[in-house]
């Protein structure tokens, strides 16, 4: 049972630390909107960009951790490349892409969602390669399991 409260918890946090990267991008799209209305139409789309983007953030980064969960059983982070991971998060933005196009997202959506899936794939392996360089990760009961694959 614990395993399954392990897991549940590094999907959420997977899930925000993706929310956490909208509200980034988010926070540069209201920006533009807010000093130049006429730089780019697409700001206009949305009046409310970081609640936005946080959510779909947070899908797509539940989508990714399962995605990681199934493709990636039994094996650890240096045995991956980023190309895999960035696949990986690609792979999450699409099926969120289709998402969006189901509630009538404009046909950009899906490139802009699949290119921001890829960069969070890639961002995500190297964040977990430097907090386990750091020992972060390294840490008793926790390690031997993941190196059992429990």
């Amino acid at each position: 049972m614990a395993q399954w409260g392990r897991r549940v918890r590094g999907v959420l946090g997977m899930g925000f630390a993706w929310a956490i990267g909208g509200i980034g991008v988010a926070g540069i799209l209201e920006t533009l909107d807010n000093v130049s209305a006429t730089f780019h139409p697409v700001t206009r789309l949305v009046d409310m960009w970081p609640q936005t983007l946080a959510v779909v953030g947070f899908v797509a980064g539940v989508l990714f951790a399962v995605i990681l969960g199934v493709a990636a059983r039994n094996r650890r982070f240096e045995q991956f490349t980023f190309p895999q991971f960035a696949g990986l998060g690609a792979l999450a933005g699409a099926v969120v892409s289709v998402l969006a196009l189901l509630t009538g997202a404009p046909l950009a959506i899906p490139v802009i969602l699949t290119l921001a899936g890829t960069l969070g794939g890639a961002g995500s392996l190297l964040v977990a390669r430097v907090a386990e360089r750091r020992g972060l990760l390294a840490g008793g009961t926790d390690r031997q399991l993941l190196d059992r694959g429990d």
